[in-house]
């Protein structure tokens, strides 16, 4: 054994060794291990993808123990993920996103250079993708297919379904069509008119009695005309917005009948801002406004004009 002396000697020639040469201990560096973090983040993601649809789809796992193995595996990657964020390696480069994209650019490199086995997946991928898009295409072609079916199946029923009725007010769309046709087509029926006065009928004809019927009274005539011009974009009482499409029943009663039962039913509308009645099958006015046209309706409600009119007209 050496003696007390020499050891001391040996010491300080080890520190001064030391202090000469600086003995440095090798350390990873913090790049390095940002990188392998980043790595092991994304062939985590990629192993949880593929062994879920192992598990869950094609069920070529065990149940148990492949469930197992899946939440131990979610545990590491979040436990991976947690310590590439932590403020140790938070600012560290490089970024996970820069990892990423540098790792899928190579994949895509590799698998476009031919080499194995990622041109196969590249492959298998790519048929994948477009068996999926021509079956998209074809179910897309199919649904839209049926809906031009049954669109057309819709036509057909409206059309088999839509009356001599419908097709000859949707084609009168004005005031003098509709005078026009009530003219060549209509009858005042005198016999309703005095069933009414006797108190025996007080309903008034619908526009399909009116047209199918070819013969009713004052109000008939007004409520057909009033349904040809609705049908046909016309408003009802609504003179202050519309100055030229809109329409209503005007009505008086002859006050020298008993009970007031001798009631005239006229069709008052607005045409360029100015109004009009048709009467059965005469139209008058102007009228500038509502109350003149309401006056020279009273006052042929009184002198009973609007008979000898009906009388003409037979």
């Amino acid at each position: 054994m050496l003696g007390a002396g020499a050891n001391k000697r040996v010491e300080q020639g080890v520190t001064q060794l030391k202090a000469k040469y600086k003995i440095r201990h090798w350390k990873v560096p913090k790049g390095l291990i940002k990188l392998c973090l980043n790595l092991a983040i994304l062939a985590g993601l990629g192993f949880l993808i593929r062994y879920g649809y192992l598990l869950f789809v094609e069920h070529s796992e065990e149940a148990l123990k492949g469930s197992i193995i899946l939440i131990v595996g979610i545990a590491a990657w979040v436990a991976v993920i947690k310590l590439s964020r932590s403020r140790k390696y938070r600012r560290t480069k490089p970024s996970f996103k820069l990892t990423t994209f540098s790792v899928i650019a190579i994949l895509l490199i590799l698998a476009f250079a031919g080499v194995q086995p990622m041109s196969t997946y590249k492959d298998q991928a790519v048929n994948s993708t477009t068996s999926i898009v021509e079956k998209w295409q074809e179910q897309s072609e199919i649904r839209k297919a049926e809906q031009e079916a049954e669109r057309a199946e819709q036509e057909a029923e409206v059309a088999a379904t839509e009356t001599e009725f419908d097709k000859v007010t949707d084609r009168l769309n004005s005031p003098a069509l509709i005078l026009s046709y009530m003219r060549e087509n209509f009858s005042y029926d005198l016999e309703k008119y005095q069933r009414f006065l006797a108190g025996e009928d007080w309903g008034w004809d619908t526009p399909e009695e009116v047209f199918y019927g070819k013969k009713t009274n004052c109000g008939g005539y007004a409520i057909f005309a009033l349904y040809c011009l609705q049908r046909n974009g016309y408003e009802y009482d609504n003179f202050e917005k519309n100055k030229s499409n809109a329409a209503v029943m005007l009505g008086c009663w002859n006050s020298n009948v008993p009970n007031h039962r001798d009631v005239h039913t006229v069709l008052l509308y607005i045409e360029k801002e100015l109004f009009y009645t048709l009467d059965v099958v005469s139209k008058k006015g102007p009228f500038n406004t509502i109350e003149e046209a309401t006056s020279m309706l009273l006052l042929q409600c009184r002198t009973q004009d609007y008979k000898n009119n009906n009388k003409n007209n037979n």
